[in-house]
């Protein structure tokens, strides 16, 4: 005797097994405002993206709790240190470039302190 299922009932016990409840979790953009250095706030996104991983959290949102208050710039890091995460670490040299940002600064500085050198200004 052999038993058949029909196909309707396959897919629905394959289904069955994937998670059928999407887990999503809201995070206010200023819980980096309060921290003053990236490093500090690149260790408090990375905590909060671990344990979103190890609770298999399906979704990140990162709002915006006082409209009065640009809030943009700690919305982007959010978003752009969860995003690096959960890329694949042979992906990321390709799809995260170096923003020269800090880099220009400090290049502004030496070529101010190279403007004001008493060497230069003797020749």
């Amino acid at each position: 005797m052999t038993l058949t299922i029909p196909a309707e009932t396959r897919q629905f016990s394959a289904r069955s097994k994937h998670k059928l409840v999407k887990l999503a979790v809201a995070i206010p953009a200023p819980v980096v405002s309060d921290t003053p250095h990236l490093r500090e706030k690149t260790s408090k996104i990375g905590l909060i993206g671990r344990a979103a991983a190890i609770f298999r959290v399906d979704e990140i949102v990162v709002y915006v709790d006082n409209p009065k208050v640009n809030q943009r710039a700690d919305v982007d890091l959010i978003a752009t240190l969860l995003e690096y995460m959960e890329t694949p670490q042979y992906l990321r040299k390709r799809l995260f470039k170096i923003e020269p940002t800090e880099v220009a600064v400090r290049g502004d500085i030496a070529a101010a302190a190279d403007a004001a050198s008493p060497a230069e200004q003797q020749s």
